[in-house]
């Protein structure tokens, strides 16, 4: 989380958007956002 603690949650809404749809992460959907930065993290995480 030190990594990503000073970038703002919209940007991690663009890295989770970026992986959606594109092989292998066909099965991922873009998000508006999320409920918060530990969440988006912990997605971001499992999905790589």
């Amino acid at each position: 989380m030190k990594l990503t603690a000073d970038r703002p949650t919209g940007r991690l809404v663009e890295i989770w958007d970026g992986f959606s749809g594109v092989a292998p992460f066909g099965n991922l959907k873009p998000v508006k956002k999320f409920t918060d930065r530990k969440t988006a993290l912990g997605r971001i995480r499992q999905a790589v």
